[in-house]
C-alpha cells in the first residue's frame, strides 16, 4: 500500500481513527504488512530509470519495515502526539463478530498478512528506502491533516 499526501481508502480511515485516538479492539492482531511512502516509491522509480541493471526486471518496493496493524495504528496515534489505546481481543472473536454483522472483508484487511520481500530490489539496484516508516507516517500526517478544519 502506498501512502503519502492525499492518501485515501483504508489508510485515510485509520488516520482519522488515530487522530481521534478511539480505543480499538485490535491489540492482539499479529499480522505483518508492507507499506511504502510515496517518497520511497519515487526514489525507486528514479533508481530504475538510472540503473543499468534495472532493464527487464520486476522490483518490489516497501519501506522495508513490515508492521502489524496495531503497530501501524500506534505509530499514527503517536505521530498525532497521543498515547495509543488498544484493547486486546482475540482475532478469532473479531472474525466471528465480523461474520455476524457482514463485515468479514474489513476484518480480513485488518488481520491479514500482506508483506513483501524487497531483497532483490535492494541488491540489484543497490537501493534502500530513503524514508523510514515512522518518518513517512509523520510526513503523511503533516501533509494530510489540517489542524484548523480537523479533517484529513
Amino acid at each position: 500500500m502506498v501512502y503519502g499526501p492525499n492518501v485515501k481508502a483504508n489508510f485515510a480511515s485509520l488516520l482519522k481513527l488515530a487522530e481521534k485516538n478511539i480505543p480499538l479492539p485490535i491489540g492482539s492482531i499479529q499480522n505483518k504488512r508492507s507499506f511504502v511512502s510515496i517518497d520511497n516509491l519515487v526514489s525507486l522509480i528514479i533508481a530504475c530509470i538510472n540503473h543499468p541493471n534495472a532493464a527487464n526486471q520486476v522490483f518490489l518496493v516497501s519501506d522495508d519495515q513490515d508492521v502489524s496493524t496495531p503497530k501501524l495504528f500506534s505509530l499514527m496515534v503517536e505521530a498525532f502526539g497521543k498515547k495509543p489505546r488498544l484493547i486486546k481481543v482475540n482475532p478469532n472473536f473479531l472474525r466471528l463478530i465480523a461474520r455476524f454483522i457482514g463485515k468479514e472483508e474489513l476484518i480480513d484487511r485488518l488481520c491479514g498478512d500482506l508483506s513483501i520481500d524487497i531483497w532483490h530490489t535492494k541488491k540489484t539496484l543497490n537501493w534502500n528506502p530513503e524514508v523510514s516508516l515512522v518518518d513517512g507516517i509523520k510526513t503523511c500526517i503533516s501533509n494530510n491533516y489540517n489542524n484548523k478544519e480537523g479533517e484529513l
